[in-house]
Formats: C-alpha cells, structure tokens, sequence
C-alpha cells in the first residue's frame, strides 16, 4: 500500500511510475512507511533488469556478394527479497535476497572447431587438454588479485604438491570457466576475462556470406548455368544457462571487495553458484553451392557441420556433441504440367508446374564424455546416418497445394545397438490461407 503526503507530491514518486531502477527502493519504501505492516505478507519485492547488446551489419564489397554480420551480449537477472515487519523491534528485516539470472555472448570458436572424428571411437581433443592446462594459469591470475588487498587469512601461493595456488583448486568453478573460454575459443589463458560474464570487450561476430555472381561474370557459364550460388554460414555463442546468486559469499567482512568463505574442499565460493556453461557452434551451411542449369534441372551439394560442449560442474566433466553432414539433391521443374484428378462424380483437369526434388544426406554424429578429473573420455552415442528425401510438389491452384512424399533413413549406431531403418511414404495436401 502506498500513501500520499500534503500538496502535490506523491508516493512513490514520479521516478518510480517512469521505470527508474534503484536496488535499494525497497528499503526506502519500509523506511517511510510505504509497506504494509502486516505479518502475514509473503510476497517478495521483485526487481528484474536485462541487459542486450545488438550489432548487425550489411556488406556488399562487390555486386552479388552480401555479408551479414551480427554480435550480440544480453544479461538477464532477476531479484527477489522479503520485508517482514518486525513488530518487536517495529522495523522491516530484508531476508532471503536472492538473484537468478542467464547470460549469453557470441563469440569465436573457429580456431578450435574442426575435431577430427577420425574412425576412433574417442578422438583426442587438443582444446580438451587446453582447458586442463590452462587451470594453472587462471589459479595464479584470481590468486594474484588478492595479494593487494589480502588479510591475514588468506596466504598467498601455491598449495603443497600442486600446481594451483591457495583458495582456487582444479575443480573451482571460478578457474575452470575462463580456462574452457580460454581452451575454446582460442584465447590465451593470461588475457581471457576472469568474469563468468564477460563484458562486450570480449563479443565477437558471426556471419553468413552469400555469392551469386559467377554466372554473370562469365560467358562461358552463361551457355550452361543460369544461376550458381555460394553460401556460407557460421554462428557461435557461449551460454551460462542459469545462475543463482550464492547465500554463503560475503565480501563485505574486510570491506577488500572479496569473500573468505570456502567451500568443503578449501576453495573459495563465487558469487554466483553456476551448474554449467556452454559453447554452441554451427556451421549451417559450412559451405553451400546450388546450380540451376540452362535446362531447369538444379543441383545442390552442402556441408555441415555442428558442435556443442556442455561443462557441468556438479561432475566436473565435458560432454561434447560433434555432427558432419554432407547433402547432395537435385531437382527439376516440370512446366505447365497437365493432371486430370476424378472423382466418383466429376473430373477436373489442372495444368501447372511439377517440382521434384530428391536429397541424400551422410551424417556422423557422436557424444563425448570427459572426465576432467578421472581424465577419462567415453563414447556415449553416435552414429552414422544415410538419409533419403524425395517430394514432388503440384500446385493445385495459388493456395492448395499436392505433395507426394518418401522418405527412408538408414542408421548404424556406434554403441550398442542395432542397425535400423525408417521409410516414410504418403500424399499430402496443403491449403494456405495467408496471401
């Protein structure tokens, strides 16, 4: 419940009906009185704050080639606390302040991208030992913030028999992120961001290129092709999926900006108590070439290829997903096509364009798990996978369309199963009411 005092003023205020955000409104609002004093309230304030960073850009360095690129950082948290009143003291005790939130950047992961799947059934990762490696640096840079500030319990320096440095061990979850930055997107562990969150400094760009100007630069193409096309797309982007704000940290003991609570194994909590992070790549397509022959007949080729890592800290350890895929398809137009469809009562005769087209895929897939501290990697699935999709499209008229289908896919799994089959065959029809 709001009040309202003598004249013209208001409460809360004209900064709080225009969005104005201050994370200490609620305190204020207790402090004049503008929060009911009833014991039985159980509604948490609630303050919510987004952060997006959006960059998009169009290039044609030359006619017929287009490049888009985009970047983009949004950070998201969301607060709750609850003010009960306390009628002995006749005070509000703010209690249960908890933050949860996700974050997600693109970034740059081409320097680590293609994995060899090679026919072994784990294929060694060199960014893998990367992120192991890089542990040790990122342990001395978080122990070296402190020696300015440090108090008398904290001790600066390596833990005996280790290469890690007092307060952040192999499996912190504060020296692991920046070394799976690191390790992954290529970085040098001495100059990747320290922060779960990096700031926009660190985003990079993803792009897609497209090319279709060969035919037109050559006549010699013109007597063959009527277009050819290039296309190429990449896109990567690292996720904290979710946090949750850490009840234990407290960095407000010796006023340094740092907390000296551990958790059971001697490291120092975070902030923020983050289950995983991850890194998507997508390479759709890596390359893509499309033909349309003088004759209408058309031809495609594409390569694919995907790759997504997922590091959990509950288990310390990495799961990673590898996909390639090659597609070839071709295709043709068949024009003024004629049909003549009966029925029991009339018969009615259609002459429009027949599309067939018909793709063949080979896909190999496979999930990885490794261990980081039982340095040990395991094959969990995969398989390889032949796939065949033929259609042949009749537009019955501007809106409804004929579409016979087939579809058969073949897959070998790589652990533990059998070989199986799918085949998908039917009519279908398909009425479009938009314009």
């Amino acid at each position: 419940m709001f009040g309202s005092s003598a004249g013209m003023s208001m409460a809360p205020g004209l900064p709080f009906l225009m969005g104005w955000q201050d994370k200490d409104f609620a305190l204020r609002a207790a402090e004049k009185g503008w929060i009911t004093r009833d014991t039985s309230l159980n509604s948490p304030f609630v303050m919510s704050h987004s952060e997006t960073v959006t960059f998009r850009a169009n290039v044609e360095p030359f006619p017929d080639l287009r490049i888009d690129v985009n970047a983009n950082r949004t950070y998201s948290e969301r607060t709750t606390e609850f003010y009960n009143y306390d009628s002995s003291t006749g005070s509000f005790d703010p209690v249960n302040k908890s933050v949860r939130g996700n974050f997600t950047m693109s970034v740059n992961t081409m320097k680590t991208a293609f994995s060899k799947m090679n026919k072994e059934s784990v294929p060694a990762s060199e960014a893998f030992q990367n992120l192991k490696d890089y542990r040790a640096v990122i342990s001395q840079r978080l122990s070296n913030q402190r020696i300015p500030n440090s108090q008398a319990e904290y001790t600066p320096g390596k833990v005996e028999g280790t290469e890690y440095y007092n307060g952040y061990g192999p499996t912190s979850p504060q020296v692991m992120v920046p070394a799976f930055i690191a390790a992954y997107t290529g970085q040098a562990p001495e100059k990747v961001a320290l922060s779960p969150f990096p700031s926009i400094k660190y985003m990079r760009p993803n792009w897609r290129i497209t090319y279709e100007g060969v035919v037109q630069q050559s006549p010699f193409l013109k007597k063959y092709l009527k277009t050819l096309s290039f296309n190429h797309s990449y896109r990567s982007s690292y996720n904290v999926g979710s946090f949750i704000s850490n009840l234990d940290y407290d960095d407000k003991l010796y006023k340094d900006g740092f907390s000296y609570v551990r958790n059971t194994i001697g490291d120092f909590i975070g902030p923020n108590d983050i289950n995983s992070v991850s890194i998507s790549e997508q390479f759709s397509p890596l390359i893509n070439m499309e033909i349309t022959w003088i004759n209408d007949f058309e031809t495609r080729a594409e390569l694919k290829s995907s790759r997504n890592l997922a590091l959990s800290f509950s288990n310390n350890q990495l799961t990673e997903m590898i996909s390639n895929e090659m597609v070839f398809g071709l295709g043709y137009r068949f024009t003024r096509m004629d049909l003549i469809i009966k029925t029991k009562k009339s018969q009615k005769a259609y002459s429009n364009d027949l599309n067939i087209r018909g793709d063949l895929s080979f896909r190999k897939n496979k999930t990885i798990l490794r261990k980081i501290v039982e340095e040990n990697d395991q094959l969990t699935a995969g398989q390889n996978a032949i796939t065949l999709k033929t259609t042949a499209d009749y537009m019955l008229s501007d809106r409804f369309q004929l579409r016979i289908y087939y579809d058969r896919i073949l897959n070998k799994p790589l652990v533990g199963s059998f070989n199986t089959s799918n085949t998908n065959f039917g009519v279908s029809f398909r009425f479009t009411l938009a314009q």
